[in-house]
Formats: C-alpha cells, sequence, structure tokens
C-alpha cells in the first residue's frame, strides 16, 4: 500500500482499489486533494488510461495541458496544479468505476465511445471537465442500479 504525504504532515494511505473510493462521497475527495500525488501516482494513472484505449495526445487535451507537460509529469520533473489533479483523480475515480460496472476493461472501453441516447453524446466527450466526468459517473451509478433513461 503506498502512502501519500499531506501537506500538513499526515499521511494518507492508498488502497489497491480506486484509492478508497468505493466508500467514499465526494464530499470526502475535499480531503484528498490536499495530498501531494507524485509522479508514480500519474503514472499508474497513465496505464490505466491507456489500458482503456486513451493516447497521450487525448489525455492531455482530457487534462487541459500541453503533452510535453503531461511528459514531463510522468518522468516526476513537474506536478500538474490543483484544478488538472483534481480532473486526474475524478477521471481515476470513473475508470474504476466503470470496470466494475461493466465487469472489464474492454466492455468500458467500447461504453465510453458509442453514443449514449441519455447523455446525448459519446461519455469520452464529457471527459474534458470535471462536471462532464460527474455527469458520466453518474450514468455508471444507473446502470449499475438498472436505472435506464
Amino acid at each position: 500500500m503506498k502512502k501519500y504525504k499531506k501537506t500538513e504532515k499526515t499521511e494518507v494511505s492508498e488502497p489497491s482499489v480506486a484509492y478508497g473510493f468505493e466508500t467514499t462521497t465526494n464530499w470526502d475527495i475535499i480531503g484528498i486533494l490536499d495530498t501531494v500525488f507524485d509522479s508514480s501516482y500519474f503514472n499508474n494513472l497513465w496505464q490505466k488510461v491507456k489500458a482503456i484505449g486513451f493516447n497521450k495526445s487525448q489525455y492531455s487535451n482530457i487534462l487541459n495541458i500541453n503533452p510535453r507537460t503531461l511528459d514531463r509529469n510522468l518522468k516526476g520533473k513537474y506536478t500538474l496544479d490543483l484544478d488538472k489533479s483534481e480532473k486526474a483523480l475524478r477521471l481515476d475515480y470513473l475508470i474504476s468505476h466503470g470496470i466494475d460496472v461493466f465487469g472489464n476493461r474492454d466492455v468500458f472501453s467500447s461504453w465510453i465511445n458509442e453514443y449514449s441516447i441519455s447523455l446525448g453524446k459519446k461519455p469520452i466527450d464529457l471527459f474534458n471537465t470535471i462536471t462532464g466526468i460527474e455527469i458520466v459517473n453518474e450514468e455508471l451509478t444507473r446502470i449499475e442500479y438498472g436505472v435506464f433513461s
């Protein structure tokens, strides 16, 4: 289990599954945002994002950063602003939630790239804002509980 140091010199433990978000609320994420995420966190997240079919250009567009900045971050030479870290954190949770809902990475990857009638577009097209990520996450929750719109 990895540990990330918070700026107040306390530590946040990192469970192996979705950073413990399966039992937290959105308000609990506020405390996690005080965490200083190192390059290993972003490398792990990059591997998850790449595994569902993203390339670096798509991922940097979602985070709204230059691809070279993303490369520097992955090499540990740069850290992201809080807003971009939050987006990455929420995207990480969304990916874990989607894989849990659909049972495997490939089915989830197909779902995010197909037009959704209830969303009015492809889920992946909403990933460029935190609000869009939350809308897709809410749709996953509806699917998880069998509530289709």
